[in-house]
């Protein structure tokens, strides 16, 4: 098996879990992402309703590109 990435192979040898360090590279940013978000919800009391964020994200996605 090759990858572009160290990995951690399962008992079964089929599938492979991607080590710590990878995982972190994927999902850093989505981290701090997370972590601003938790700070913004702290120092103020505004709140968005769940169709104004979809409705936010939907816009911002190419109609080409929608499901």
């Amino acid at each position: 098996m090759v990858t572009t990435h160290p990995d951690y192979l399962t008992k079964s040898g089929y599938d492979s879990v991607p080590c710590m360090a990878h995982n972190a590279a994927l999902s850093g940013d989505v981290e701090t992402k997370l972590d601003e978000a938790d700070r913004m919800a702290k120092e103020t009391t505004v709140r968005y309703d769940t169709d104004e964020v979809f409705g936010r994200v939907k816009a911002r996605i190419p109609d080409s590109e929608r499901a």
